[in-house]
């Protein structure tokens, strides 16, 4: 069985790349195999913690706090008809099931344990807190925090405790041959005879601060020999000789865990995100499955609960995606595609950028020194030259060799960016549209503005500028701009659709509008999805998509309606997708940039 303690928020930190395929009038996208099943469970949102058995029998809490039940193996689930009570309203619940198919939930004012497959509930003597109940052995004796807070043991399923003389401990696991290990905050205790008798380890003697000796989480392999800790949930440290000895993981370094499990021979460990290594720690592989929650395992199965459902998967699997030079630990905020075929990405805080040449498979961190982010969003274009300019709301860089090495272009302050047909720069700054007509080396202000630019866009032969609530246009490339009187309408950005057809988007009310006439009247799209949106792309052939908080739409053909576009994406991840960026591949694919923290899907 495993241990169990509550889980802090964690955000996604997991890499991948979807790629959509090529836009037709009716959209299809590519789904990419992975080897995890997603289970159909009956709650899609927040689920926190899981447990499972040998026997196939486990269940899944939810804030509220809901619990759902499984007895095959996670192939189907029912939620619990009975009620924990009222006023149990913990938002990250944590649940134990035994091999009996007895069920225990932590809650916020102690542990309540059901033997009937969660039709009736009651609440174990003397529990009091969400660490009540923390760990159940093959025996199905409870572990918990009970008698004066400390280290208590039951083998009458919590009618009464026998305390084990340690005080408070967050986590606890059992070899097979009895071994104890506890977590406390003044290290691990172990015990190698039933918990009569405990000595402690320091487990990072270099640290003098007690909260850097706090093991939150801990594990052993059925031997003893092998065990995993995490003190103060973020340094991973391993020992091969029972706990004597211990070595700091130094490729987990600063990586928030707060669970460890050992399955057979392989260590998993879930925080930010969930962690493989087949060799006791010494090398890791990041798992492909987006946020951890929690992880159980039963038999040869492996399970997952996150913000998106509940996961399976084969214990040992090959499923794992490298850090591919820290960009998976990254808030994504730009993608771009290269006419060359050459992906690109940049995060904030801190600021990198990061090139992929195989279609998002993998990544090298380009050696530019970035500003901090500014708070405007960055941007990359690409002349008729095939010269890539980056602008990231502060400076202007330009590439003539895919990101081998850059140039700084002189303009400081810099928003957006945009090259036109015929090889032209605009730059918009806090003080005007400057314009460039040899790739950047030098700069003329065609208009002075006090403000800057947040969109360019092309529709026909004039080039419309947005910001500020004002629009501009040009019909000279550039050179000179006039102003178009505007509607009410406050727009947040605006792009264009066609030839003829320009597209603003209003962020006060979440709509978007078009303009036949080049901006002189605006007219709301109808039926705008009830999700916030926070990108657009126009594809080659003339269509719109909008990434949204619920996934990406396309615009129909008629303007009256928007179709869903993320059936895949929901279909591999079973939960809406929040959709920060959107990028046209150099084949007609679509890359898409999700993640409620900006993280690269």
């Amino acid at each position: 069985m495993k241990s169990l303690q509550p889980k802090a928020n964690t955000c996604s930190a997991f890499l991948s790349i979807i790629a959509i395929a090529t836009l037709m009038t009716t959209p299809n996208v590519v789904a990419q195999t992975y080897p995890w099943q997603k289970l159909s469970t009956p709650y899609g949102g927040q689920l926190s913690s899981i447990s499972m058995n040998k026997n196939g029998f486990g269940a899944i809490a939810s804030g509220g706090i809901h619990v759902y039940v499984t007895t095959d193996f996670g192939n189907s689930w029912k939620e619990t008809n009975g009620y924990l009570p009222s006023n149990e309203s913990s938002n990250q619940p944590t649940v134990l099931v035994d091999n009996s198919d007895h069920i225990f939930v932590n809650g916020s004012y102690g542990c309540y344990c059901s033997t009937d497959e969660g039709l009736t509930w009651s609440k174990l003597p003397s529990t009091t807190g969400s660490y009540s109940v923390i760990y159940v052995d093959m025996n199905g004796y409870l572990y918990g925090n009970v008698v004066n807070n400390s280290l208590c043991r039951s083998t009458d399923l919590g009618n009464t405790w026998t305390s084990l003389g340690i005080g408070f401990a967050y986590s606890l696991s059992i070899s097979k041959n009895g071994v104890m290990f506890a977590g406390t905050a003044n290290g691990v205790a172990i015990s190698s005879d039933n918990g009569f008798n405990w000595h402690y380890v320091n487990v990072n003697p270099q640290s003098n601060y007690p909260s850097y000796n706090t093991i939150y989480a801990i594990a052993c392999d059925s031997s003893g020999n092998n065990v995993a800790c995490s003190i103060g949930s973020h340094n991973l440290f391993t020992s091969t000789d029972g706990g004597n000895t211990w070595i700091q993981d130094s490729s987990l370094a600063n990586v928030y865990v707060n669970q460890v499990d050992y399955v057979g021979n392989y260590l998993y460990a879930g925080g930010t995100a969930c962690y493989f290594s087949g060799d006791k720690g010494r090398s890791w592989s990041k798992l492909n499955v987006n946020s951890f929650a929690c992880m159980s395992f039963s038999a040869e199965s492996g399970f997952v609960v996150n913000s998106e459902g509940c996961f399976k998967f084969n214990v040992g699997d090959s499923i794992s995606v490298e850090d591919d030079n820290g960009i998976d630990n990254q808030r994504i905020r730009m993608l771009f595609c290269s006419k060359s075929g050459s992906l690109f990405a940049s995060s904030f805080a801190p600021t990198f950028l990061f090139e992929s040449t195989d279609g998002g498979s993998s990544w090298t961190k380009l050696p530019l020194a970035l500003a901090t982010y500014s708070g405007y969003s960055a941007q990359m274009i690409e002349d008729s030259a095939s010269d890539i300019y980056f602008e990231n709301g502060t400076s202007l860089y330009r590439t003539t060799d895919l990101g081998n090495t850059w140039q700084t272009l002189g303009l400081i302050n810099v928003g957006s960016i945009f090259c036109d047909s015929a090889g032209y720069v605009l730059a918009s700054t806090d003080s005007g549209i400057y314009i460039s007509l040899n790739h950047g080396n030098s700069w003329t202000r065609a208009i002075q503005l006090t403000f800057r630019i947040s969109s360019f866009t092309y529709s026909g032969s004039r080039i419309f500028a947005y910001g500020n609530q004002r629009l501009y246009k040009s019909s000279d490339g550039g050179t000179t701009w006039t102003p178009v009187t505007l509607t009410s309408v406050q727009f947040s950005s605006v792009t264009s659709l066609s030839d003829s057809l320009l597209i603003g988007y209003a962020s006060e009310n979440n709509y978007m509008y078009y303009s036949a006439d080049g901006g002189i009247s605006w007219i709301a799209l109808p039926n705008a999805p009830s999700t916030l949106f926070q990108c657009t792309l126009t594809t080659d052939n003339g269509q719109l998509l909008a990434g949204t908080s619920n996934g990406i739409y396309m615009l129909s053909q008629d303007r009256n309606s928007w179709n869903y576009f993320s059936s895949g994406l929901d279909y591999e991840y079973g939960k809406q997708l929040v959709v920060t960026a959107l990028a046209s591949g150099r084949y007609g694919q679509i890359f898409a940039n999700t993640g409620d923290y900006y993280d690269l899907f």
